[in-house]
């Protein structure tokens, strides 16, 4: 669930109504300019995506909309297309839950690109690209975010997980597809305690926020 976001309606006014029409937007739905008031296009935005996902059309964004709107759902048929979208977008893509299909690399998208395949120098390129450290333990981010995690393959490749609306994680191995499940084909419900092969240094967890990171 999202914490520390306000429960709006028609009328709210302030950042967190700017989060939310940044979350719309990128939900493909038109809320109208970033200009913080809930107005009658943010409305017909919340309606319309709640109506998408099966939840009360009422216009009233709660925590089961906040979290609808913040959390991404294990959903991969929009990612395993067998054509450009697998083919073009990464791990980073998928646990960032951006397209960009350039096979994105962390600090890249900010002018920071990593230099060496170790969890300090990926970290830094990722905190430049706008992701914040935060606790593998707590399932929560602040704000309208989720969480991912960091792997590498010593001096050979890096690798994420992105923690989803269940609560469970899923991963997008290069250009193959989207999965739920680890090496040894089990559910994830720890990347620290998962089968991830050579992947054998867990460099740490972190908070993806709607409009605060910058991937290319």
């Amino acid at each position: 669930m999202a914490r520390e976001l306000k429960m709006l309606r028609r009328g709210a006014q302030g950042d967190d109504v700017r989060t939310l029409q940044q979350a719309l937007k990128r939900a493909g739905l038109d809320p109208g300019p970033e200009d913080g008031i809930f107005g009658p296009l943010v409305d017909a935005a919340v309606r319309s995506f709640q109506g998408s996902k099966g939840l009360t059309v009422d216009g009233i964004v709660g925590p089961l909309t906040w979290a609808a709107l913040c959390i991404p759902d294990f959903d991969p048929s929009f990612w395993n297309d067998a054509d450009g979208i697998q083919f073009n977008n990464n791990c980073y893509n998928y646990a960032t839950n951006t397209r960009t299909d350039t096979f994105a690399q962390p600090g890249t998208g900010s002018g920071n690109p990593f230099a060496n395949t170790a969890c300090a120098d990926v970290d830094q390129a990722a905190r430049s690209d706008g992701l914040t450290s935060t606790s593998c333990d707590d399932p929560e981010c602040s704000g309208c975010c989720h969480q991912v995690a960091l792997v590498i393959w010593p001096g050979q490749d890096f690798h994420w997980y992105r923690r989803d609306r269940d609560g469970t994680w899923s991963h997008k191995p290069g250009s193959t597809q989207a999965r739920n499940v680890d090496n040894s084909n089990n559910p994830i419900t720890d990347p620290r305690t998962a089968n991830r092969g050579p992947y054998t240094d867990f460099c740490g967890c972190y908070c993806v926020c709607r409009g605060k990171v910058t991937i290319g």
